[in-house]
């Protein structure tokens, strides 16, 4: 797996876990933020309109006023999530609920009719504070608002209201923040990418190249040059490089002396070993010219000194190759000369061949 695809996952892999942490801890918070409005918005209702209350409790105790009768159903009735009021005396008789069979009757013999999820009622009577609690399925709140005078309870107000404005609230806030979060998720990571890309990968890539040019003889790194830890790389690699090329251009110009020195040895020797008249010619493992009595061919490829039409001696050098140690002898033709030729191949067994090939005139050969 590359590096790109394995820096992907890892982003990918990193993103989802820290979106995952962050939607647990807004999922909790904003949760909690939206059941503490709904119940401040709960207890606010009642309290904005508890002075007409009381006012009306204390006023006429038998019956409800028409103020208070226009509380509820001018407002508590009309909001959608209020699903159910009980307005209650201080004797626990209801004294309004959208049922008018109900009103009168006292709330512990309406178990049937009414439904009351929770104890706040009597948990709001015994402390006189305003009490609101969930139902156990987690659908609407319960809440219970006591109405005092002077100290003395003056009735109760019973309220169950609905999460679902709440709980699509939260789903949108939900959503919202899952796309933000896709969002910047994918946006940091293009801009991650985008480092990673000209800092990390673009060097890596380069260096590559360099090194691929080197199994191919390019001593030389690519003219861009890296910043930071990849330019500290390069300019190292191009210290290596430049000692060595400058061992390589010693161990040319060393073979290039040796060569020149192999050639005058030959040339001194064979020389001296001939006859006048001779010619002769020595070949490396690569069949180039070392030494001739041309000095026009040394350094020549063999195919490129013998003339076309001189295939017999080269077919006897070719048996001196495949037998060496073993002189070959012959006679073969250039042009208008005939020649005597014996050859001989003498392999060091370390690369080093040498084949030495004499031509003597036919009329003077040895």
């Amino acid at each position: 797996m590359g590096l790109q695809k394995k820096w992907f996952l890892w982003h990918a892999a990193a993103g989802v876990y820290v979106l995952l942490l962050a939607g647990i801890f807004y999922h909790n918070s904003s949760k909690r933020e939206t059941d503490s409005r709904l119940k401040k918005e709960v207890l606010d209702l009642a309290r904005e309109h508890s002075l007409t209350l009381i006012k009306g409790l204390v006023q006429k105790p038998g019956s409800i006023t028409m103020d208070e009768y226009d509380v509820f159903t001018r407002v508590v009735d009309k909001d959608p999530s209020v699903l159910s009021v009980v307005y209650l005396d201080a004797g626990g008789r209801v004294r309004w609920h959208k049922d008018a069979r109900l009103i009168g009757r006292h709330i512990g013999d309406l178990a049937e009719e009414v439904s009351l999820p929770t104890d706040v009622v009597a948990a709001a009577r015994d402390s006189m504070q305003p009490q609101i609690r969930a139902v156990r399925d987690g659908s609407l709140y319960e809440a219970a608002v006591p109405l005092g005078d002077r100290g003395a309870l003056a009735g109760l107000l019973e309220m169950q209201v609905s999460r679902q404005g709440a709980s699509e609230e939260y789903r949108r806030g939900m959503a919202r923040f899952i796309g933000c979060g896709m969002a910047a998720l994918v946006a940091v990571g293009l801009l991650l990418y985008y480092f990673f890309k000209r800092h990390v990968l673009d060097p890596l890539h380069r260096v590559q190249g360099d090194l691929e040019r080197l199994s191919f003889g390019d001593l030389r790194l690519s003219g861009k040059r890296e910043t930071g830890e990849f330019g500290s790389l390069a300019a190292a690699m191009d210290v290596f490089l430049e000692k060595v090329r400058g061992g390589l251009d010693g161990i040319r110009a060393a073979e290039a002396g040796r060569q020149e020195a192999e050639s005058s040895w030959w040339e001194a020797v064979l020389a001296a070993a001939l006859p006048s008249g001779c010619s002769s010619m020595v070949l490396d493992e690569n069949n180039t010219v070392l030494h001739s009595s041309l000095p026009s061919q040394r350094g020549a490829h063999l195919l490129d000194v013998v003339q076309t039409g001189a295939q017999d001696l080269l077919r006897l050098i070719g048996r001196a190759m495949e037998g060496p140690g073993r002189a070959v002898e012959g006679e073969v033709s250039t042009g208008e000369a005939a020649w005597r030729v014996r050859a001989l191949n003498v392999d060091s067994g370390a690369g080093m061949g040498r084949t030495v090939v004499l031509l003597f005139p036919k009329s003077g050969a040895a």
